[in-house]
């Protein structure tokens, strides 16, 4: 039964598009980010890339080779993206 219940809950985590394994941001990073986006794009229109995202990326030192190509394996092609369809996922899963 233990066995049964750890897989379920490893299958559960690792459901959908956002995959916890070699995920490069934090939980609290990807929040951060939805909001900083949100802020950047109520001003800006999105130019259909990652502009702001690495903006973003690089003024808290995160890797930005290896968030981006997560972003994209998660759907995401651009910063308007990320608040698209991502989020949602993101916060389904």
């Amino acid at each position: 039964m233990q066995l049964n219940r750890n897989f379920t809950r490893r299958s559960r985590d690792h459901a959908g598009t956002t995959p916890s394994i070699d995920k490069p941001l934090a939980n609290q990073d990807v929040v951060d980010l939805f909001d900083y986006l949100e802020n950047a794009l109520a001003n800006h229109e999105c130019e259909h890339s990652f502009h702001i995202t690495e903006a973003y990326l690089a003024s808290n030192g995160l890797n930005s080779n290896r968030v981006l190509p997560w972003l994209r394996k998660c759907g995401a092609n651009c910063d308007c993206e990320i608040l698209g369809d991502f989020e949602f996922k993101w916060r389904q899963s």
